[in-house]
């Protein structure tokens, strides 16, 4: 058979050899027996492999398979009881979470097209400004910038095609709620002190997030970060999240609070309970729960890395109370956990 013929053939040829040094380079001694396993899985599933898509499909396997194979050896080191051995399980176990660190960001890269991992490599691993960027690669300041962003964006939406199980528990968050926020920080003259506290190098990316429908997780963070270092007022912070809501959610919350009204008992809890559901909508992963207290008292739980942020609590608190305008509601911010709070709604 013609080997250019032969699908399975051709993904072997094109990439057996680049999966091995990326198994070789974190720590994957049995390369060759790694390379063959991840072939037999595309064997099996070569109809579900999109065309342009094959590199991304090879490694997101190669990278299980490989962890796989690690932890074996770290569980057969861990039977022996040899001080050699417990050595040896201890090197198994660094290089398990160097793979862990390193193996994705590699992979992401690897699925890149070669303008974007160029300009991705010397921007988030070499740390080089876009001015340097540019003069290694011989490109317009401009372009390096704008590559950047679609390789940032390439390697948010990698994440969510091929390890959800792995993303953090709050992947990103709308760009609408960041927009409508800059509105409050406009209106009330501290917009230029809300900049000077965001990161340099996500600064020069703000004047884009209009353009895109999600922020990444480490944008969003870094965005409500700036704002809790802002020095606002805690009625200030609740504010930002009552006009948030009102300018983001206004359309669902608007039905729910007419359709509340008719109802002459519960009509508060049926806010409540889809509370959960219009800010889970706003946040790509996260919880967003409800729970029943009594007849006249229920509590919305946010789990989110954010949730540690004292300015994000407050925003949530405000957009609750926003909501509950009509029923006058008594809402309060009960903090808990490091990376989780609780909104109590009690009937006034």
């Amino acid at each position: 058979m013609n080997p250019a013929s032969d699908p399975f053939r051709s993904l072997y040829d094109d990439h057996s050899a680049t999966l091995a040094r990326y198994l070789r380079r974190f720590g994957v001694t049995d390369v060759d027996d790694v390379v063959q396993e991840v072939f037999v899985v595309a064997s099996r599933r070569l109809s579900d492999i999109r065309s342009g898509s094959e590199r991304a499909f090879l490694f997101a396997v190669a990278r299980r398979v490989a962890l796989r194979t690690l932890q074996r050896e770290r569980a057969r080191a861990g039977d022996e009881t040899s001080e050699a051995t417990c050595d040896h399980a201890a090197d198994i176990e660094a290089a398990l979470e160097t793979m862990r660190r390193r193996a994705y960001l590699e992979e992401v890269m690897l699925a890149m097209d070669d303008d974007l991992r160029d300009v991705f490599e010397l921007f988030e691993c070499e740390e080089l400004d876009k001015r340097a960027v540019a003069e290694a690669l011989g490109i317009p300041v401009g372009t390096a910038s704008s590559r950047r962003r679609r390789a940032r964006a390439f390697a948010v939406e990698y994440a969510r095609r091929f390890h959800p199980d792995a993303a953090e528990p709050l992947a990103g968050a709308r760009s609408g709620l960041f927009l409508a926020g800059r509105e409050w920080y406009a209106a009330h003259q501290v917009w230029e002190g809300y900049m000077a506290r965001v990161d340099p190098k996500l600064r020069e990316e703000l004047p884009y997030l209009a353009e895109r429908s999600w922020l990444s997780g480490d944008e969003a963070m870094k965005l409500y970060g700036a704002s809790n270092n802002l020095g606002l007022s805690e009625e200030a912070q609740t504010d930002v999240g009552r006009f948030v809501s009102s300018r983001v959610n206004q359309a669902q919350v608007s039905e729910l609070q007419r359709v509340a009204r008719r109802i002459d008992d519960g009509g508060m809890w049926l806010l409540v309970r889809n509370a959960a559901r219009i800010w889970r909508n706003a946040f790509d992963g996260g919880t967003f729960e409800t729970r029943t207290i009594g007849p006249q008292h229920a509590h919305l739980v946010c789990r989110a890395p954010m949730a540690r942020l004292r300015f994000f609590r407050l925003c949530v608190a405000g957009a609750v109370e926003s909501a509950l305008t009509p029923f006058s509601a008594r809402v309060r911010l009960l903090d808990e956990g490091h990376s989780s709070f609780t909104v109590s709604v009690e009937a006034a």
